[in-house]
C-alpha cells in the first residue's frame, strides 16, 4: 500500500506547493530525505529559506582589496553559507550565482517552462502509485482525499479518466528522468 506521506500533497498549504514539488524532485533523484510530509514544521521552514537563497549569498567586501595586474581579469568575492545547510543545497545556489555572473558572450541554458506545482504533484502521485503496484482505480481510492480536496474527484473527463491518468504518468516519469539527467529542475 501507498503510505500517505507520499501522497497527501492537499495537506500542504498553498504557499509550501512550490518547495514540496523541488524536495520531491530531489528525494525521487537520490537524494535520500525524508517524505516532505514527514518533516518538522521547522525543517520545512529551513528547507523554504534554503530554497529562497538565504543559506547561500554574496556580501560586498567591506574594503577595496587591491590585487595588482596579475589578477585584472578575477575578482574577489565574499559569500555568506550556511554550512548547515545540505552540501546540494548549497551547490545548486552557487550555480545559480555562477550563472548570474555570466557574460553575454556565454552561452545560456534556457530556463525551462514554468509548471503548475499541483499539477506537478497530481502527476507524481499517479506515478508514485503506479509504481506501488496499484491499478488506476484502486490508486484513485487509496488518494481518494486529495482528489477531493483538490476538486478532481468528479471530473469525469479529467485526470482521474484513464486516457489522462496514463498521459499524467507520462509526464511524470518525463518530468523525474529529465531531473535526474540535468542539475536544473523541469520546471
Amino acid at each position: 500500500m501507498l503510505p500517505e506521506v507520499e501522497w497527501a500533497f492537499h495537506l500542504v498549504p498553498g504557499d509550501q506547493l512550490k518547495y514540496c514539488a523541488l524536495w520531491e524532485i530531489e528525494r525521487h533523484c537520490g537524494g535520500n530525505l525524508q517524505p516532505w510530509l514527514a518533516l518538522t514544521e521547522d525543517q520545512r521552514r529551513r528547507n523554504i529559506l534554503s530554497v529562497k537563497g538565504d543559506s547561500f549569498r554574496e556580501v560586498l567586501p567591506s574594503a577595496p582589496v587591491e590585487l595588482g595586474d596579475l589578477f585584472t581579469e578575477k575578482e574577489v568575492v565574499r559569500f555568506l553559507i550556511d554550512l548547515h545547510e545540505k552540501r546540494n543545497v548549497l551547490v545548486r545556489q552557487f550555480e545559480r550565482w555562477l550563472d548570474s555572473r555570466r557574460t553575454n558572450t556565454e552561452r545560456h541554458k534556457p530556463r525551462p517552462p514554468a509548471c503548475h506545482w499541483k499539477s506537478f504533484l497530481a502527476d507524481l502521485v499517479i506515478y508514485r502509485a503506479t509504481a506501488a503496484g496499484l491499478q488506476r482505480k484502486p490508486a484513485q481510492d487509496a488518494t481518494a482525499p486529495l482528489w477531493k480536496a483538490w476538486k478532481l474527484d468528479n471530473a469525469t473527463s479529467g485526470i482521474l479518466s484513464a486516457p489522462h491518468w496514463s498521459r499524467a504518468l507520462k509526464r511524470a516519469k518525463n518530468r523525474l528522468e529529465n531531473s535526474k539527467l540535468s542539475s536544473e529542475l523541469p520546471f
